[in-house]
Parts: C-alpha cells; sequence; structure tokens
C-alpha cells in the first residue's frame, strides 16, 4: 500500500491561491482536512509537517529522517508519492514557460521528482519545449549541476530525474552530461537488471549507499551501455498527457501500451493546457483552479475509482503554488508577487497568441 496522501502535502502543498491575501491557515487546514478524508494525521500536524521541511531546517530530526520524515526510511521507492515539477526547466512567465522559479527553489519547495525535456541541437543536449526556436533553456549539464549543487547540500532527501528524448540521442551522451556534472557516483544503479515493483530498496537504503539520485527516460534508453539511465515504461505507467479539459475526466493508461497499474508505478498527469494549431501551451488562466486541492483530490479519486493503486507521481505545473508556499513559510514577496498570477502573463499570453486568447473568457480571481 502507498504512503498516505499526507506525505505528498508534507513535501509541497497542493493548495493555489492567486491572490495571498485570501489566503488563511483556517482556510488551508479545511481543504488539507477534506483531501485527507479518513487519514488520522491532523491538519494541524500536516501543515506543521509542511513548513518543516524547509532549506534551512537544522533539527536533529531532519537528520534522521528520509525525504524529510523518519516514517518513510523503511518504505519502498516504489510505495512512496511524491510531487512532480512537469518541464522543471522552463522558468519564466510567458505562454511557453511552465515554472515561475528556478529548479533549486523547486526542490526547496518540496518538488523531489523532476520531469525535463532534452533535444538535441548541434550536437549538444539541450532543454526544449517542443521546438528549440519556441523555447531553449539551455544545456542539460548546466541543469544538471543545479540539480547536483542541491543533492550535495541535502544528504538525506532522493531525487528522481525523468528526461525526454524525442531525437533519440545516443544514451552514452547523457552519461557524459551526468560525469560533467558530479552526478554519476550519486545515481541509483539496479543490481541486477529490470526491478519488480516489489524489489525497490527503501528511501534508507538509497540514502546509506549514497545513490539518492534515481534516473527514468521515456524513449531510448538502453541500461546494456548506461545501467542507471532506467527505461520509463518499465517501470511506470502514466495518464494521458497534453490535457485540455479541465475536469480531467481519465486516469486510463496512456503509456505504455498494456501497461499493467498493479505490477507498475503511476505518474498521475494533472497539467491542464491549451493548443494553438500543434503547439500546445500551459493553460495559465486556469492554474488555480488546477492546482487546487480539489481538482487533484478529484483525479486522484477518480484513479482509486478505476481501481488504480494511488499514484506514486502527480506531475504539475507550479506557477500557482509558489505564493501560497511563500506565504506559508513566511518569505518576503516583491510587489509583483502580491499579484495574481496572471496579472502579467495573461497581457503577455494575449499580445503573443492574437485573437485566439483574446477570445478566451477572462477571469478576475481576486
Amino acid at each position: 500500500m502507498l504512503l498516505p496522501l499526507r506525505h505528498v502535502l508534507a513535501a509541497s502543498s497542493l493548495v493555489a491561491s492567486p491572490c495571498l491575501p485570501r489566503v488563511t491557515l483556517a482556510g488551508f487546514k479545511m481543504q488539507l482536512s477534506r483531501l485527507l478524508g479518513l487519514e488520522a494525521l491532523a491538519a494541524t500536524q500536516v501543515l506543521a509537517a509542511a513548513t518543516a521541511n524547509t532549506v534551512n531546517t537544522t533539527t536533529a530530526a531532519a537528520t534522521t529522517a528520509c525525504n524529510g520524515h523518519g516514517e518513510l526510511c523503511g518504505r519502498r521507492y516504489s510505495d512512496v508519492t511524491v510531487i512532480g515539477s512537469h518541464n522543471s526547466a522552463f522558468v519564466g512567465d510567458s505562454p511557453a514557460h511552465n515554472q515561475y522559479v528556478s529548479v533549486t527553489r523547486q526542490l526547496d519547495l518540496g518538488v523531489r521528482f523532476l520531469q525535463a525535456q532534452t533535444q538535441d541541437k548541434g550536437g549538444v543536449i539541450e532543454l526544449c519545449h517542443t521546438y528549440c526556436w519556441e523555447l531553449d533553456a539551455g544545456p542539460l549539464t548546466a541543469y544538471l549541476r543545479e540539480v547536483a549543487a542541491w543533492l550535495a547540500a541535502h544528504p538525506d532527501e532522493v531525487l528522481t530525474l525523468l528526461l525526454t528524448n524525442i531525437d533519440a540521442i545516443p544514451v552514452d551522451k547523457f552519461d557524459a552530461a551526468f560525469d560533467s556534472a558530479g552526478l554519476r557516483q550519486h545515481v541509483f544503479r539496479p543490481a541486477s537488471g529490470r526491478l519488480a515493483k516489489d524489489q525497490w530498496p527503501t528511501l534508507a537504503e538509497l540514502i546509506g549507499a549514497g545513490t539518492r539520485l534515481v534516473v527514468f527516460m521515456d524513449y531510448h534508453a538502453d541500461p546494456s551501455k548506461v545501467d542507471y539511465v532506467m527505461s520509463e515504461f518499465d517501470y511506470f505507467w502514466e495518464t494521458p498527457y497534453g490535457v485540455t479539459d479541465k475536469a480531467f475526466p481519465t486516469c486510463a493508461v496512456d503509456r505504455p501500451g498494456g501497461g499493467d497499474p498493479q505490477k507498475l508505478m503511476g505518474i498521475m498527469n494533472h497539467m491542464l493546457n491549451f493548443k494553438i494549431g500543434d503547439i500546445v501551451f500551459p493553460d495559465q488562466l486556469d492554474a488555480p483552479r488546477t492546482n487546487s486541492l480539489d481538482s487533484i483530490r478529484k483525479q486522484v479519486d477518480l484513479c482509486k475509482g478505476q481501481g488504480r493503486p494511488q499514484p506514486n507521481v502527480i506531475l504539475v505545473s507550479l506557477r500557482t503554488l509558489f505564493l501560497l508556499l511563500s506565504f506559508l513559510h513566511g518569505w518576503r514577496l516583491g510587489p509583483r508577487d502580491l499579484t495574481c498570477d496572471f496579472s502579467l502573463t495573461d497581457v503577455r499570453a494575449a499580445s503573443w497568441t492574437g485573437s485566439i486568447l483574446a477570445r478566451r473568457k477572462r477571469r478576475s480571481w481576486c
């Protein structure tokens, strides 16, 4: 049985609020209690856990915990639910970006699963969104160095990295990038080929062995050449991605074909999009609703109602989460941070896409 959702919340709040003045701790606890359902843990305890796992934690409990919690240490990697950052490298405020804050800050906020798109740009592995002309976030090596620095500063944390490889870049080139970033000594390597779901080590075992980075690739992995880059669909199934229906009405197995949710770990894609031609863009207008506890809970409940196990990864775009987490952690925010999330980005999106977005109904969330 997977770890209860309270540990997802302990890693990263799933509440999204577009305007900080409307966020209250009482309201947060109420929504949290509804999400937890029959969980025994009080909302105040969850709130304490959510706010305790900051980058500055120095308590003795933190040094004996795994991913911030002592009870996680005995759990298998395959029995833990984490928050995942969709397109984690695409940080900015244009319509093509998915995140507002750096990879380091995402990890500080509690993300423990990073997904990133790679493409071949003149022989260099580059982080590009669909096309490099659309958005180029720089070379993979720079991204990996940022991950390496965070791992070095947080010795009791286990991270997962999922790389896409649409251009079928040879896996040995990825190996060279990991070596250049100083990450090869931190990666987990399966001892004997493909692992069954119940054969994964515990978080404590991963931390004790110093193998705290688990790496997957969607396509074109070759464990015979690079054993630590595992094929995603040997281990995970995913719900559909590129969703444009705000109800998230399905928990179907989108990939791999014939994937068995009872035998594979699960990734629940919870990112809303809209399409212009063949290009998919993050739907910033509906981000507060998409990232709300209610929306995420409904999709999790849908999966459970269809006999699926609780997802191992809830993959989201963190645009609106940053504001609430800043409020809960007491971080200082600048004037722009205190405005509605899409007060600026909505204008940029409209100017970038012309009349298509202009026809979308404008909402006032404040």
